[in-house]
């Protein structure tokens, strides 16, 4: 007889939407409360023309012999005047993980073949940006 799995009552994350002023009152559901901060900074910066949340799919190699492949979904694509920005929030105990470490590469790699911009925020870069504290 299988086991039955308990239901989480709670969760640690920060979930909720976010409605936004600079998309035209478009609504995002986001599951991190460092994302969330995230979104209030991009409404309050004047740099920002237009964002997107987890808005594209990135294929990537998860195991070479296999050759199975997966999407890493980003979670923001950012339009500035000077190019387009995508965006990974991440905390940095989990920047050791090999998946993780395929993912932030191949998210790199496609912004650089697209003439975009790619960037890491952990922790460290939104307590600098006093997103958190």
């Amino acid at each position: 007889m299988p086991k039955k799995r308990k239901k989480k009552r709670g969760s640690r994350y920060h979930r909720g939407v976010y409605t936004s002023v600079k998309n035209d009152g478009k609504k995002f559901s986001y599951r991190s409360g460092w994302e969330g901060k995230y979104f209030d900074y991009l409404e309050s910066d004047p740099d920002v023309v237009t964002y997107d949340y987890e808005c594209i799919k990135i294929p990537y190699v998860s195991n070479k012999k296999s050759g199975r492949t997966r999407n890493y979904i980003p979670d923001f694509m950012v339009t500035r005047p000077s190019g387009i920005e995508i965006i990974e929030i991440k905390p940095t105990r989990f920047l050791k993980k090999r998946a993780i470490v395929k993912k932030l590469a191949a998210g790199h790699e496609y912004a650089t073949s697209h003439n975009m911009t790619f960037k890491l925020l952990t922790e460290v870069e939104l307590k600098a940006m006093s997103l958190i504290d």
